[in-house]
């Protein structure tokens, strides 16, 4: 009977972690019903919005140039130091559970050669804008966010669900003093003023 009792109450906190906008916790305790690729199509440029990463590049965006059963192909770019970067990456996409799906967890490396772990904990319905849970194997903090934004949705921002949603998550691991943004308008505008230095894969 203690068995089936602590099934239930397990059953009963991932219902209302996923339902609920309780912030995440991590670690892929909850199977959230957002699928990366759904997100990446139709391909179109993704920007990262606002991020609880500590670091100095701003213009980041993704585009999606193959995707195939577990694997996807995406291509970064970014500015550092009024510079201009871009580098192609391979991600492994999978459920976060083990099931066939959704696939809601991407694995790949960054342009500094970390291994990320990025797990979709909130999409707005139409999946123009997402909230992302970033697991890092060396940096510190090991865990952020980042509030990603598809192209077409820029003019009008980031939906009011995906912004809670983003500031629950920050807030609740203390980490909304790195909080930053990321994109401004100059970066549209800017983006094809200098050649982008191509970093290794």
């Amino acid at each position: 009977m203690a068995g089936l009792w602590s099934a239930a109450i397990f059953i009963l906190v991932v219902f209302c972690a996923t339902v609920s906008g309780e912030p995440y916790i991590g670690g892929g305790r909850v199977d959230h019903p957002y699928d990366f690729v759904q997100f990446f199509d139709p391909p179109e440029k993704i920007w990262t919005y606002l991020s609880s990463w500590k670091a100095d590049f701003t213009c980041e965006r993704h585009i999606m140039k193959n995707i195939s059963g577990g694997t996807v192909v995406l291509q970064t770019n970014f500015t550092l130091n009024n510079k201009k970067y871009n580098y192609t990456t391979k991600g492994t996409l999978r459920n976060v559970w083990g099931r066939s799906s959704p696939l809601n967890k991407m694995s790949m490396y960054d342009y500094s050669g970390d291994y990320l772990n990025k797990e979709i904990v909130y999409a707005s319905s139409n999946y123009t804008c997402a909230v992302l849970y970033v697991e890092r194997k060396e940096g510190r903090p090991s865990v952020t966010f980042d509030l990603l934004v598809k192209k077409s949705q820029l003019s009008e921002g980031p939906s009011a669900d995906c912004i809670r949603n983003y500031d629950e998550n920050i807030s609740a691991r203390l980490i909304g003093d790195t909080n930053r943004t990321v994109y401004n308008e100059k970066c549209r505008r800017s983006k094809k003023t200098r050649k982008a230095h191509q970093l290794a894969d």
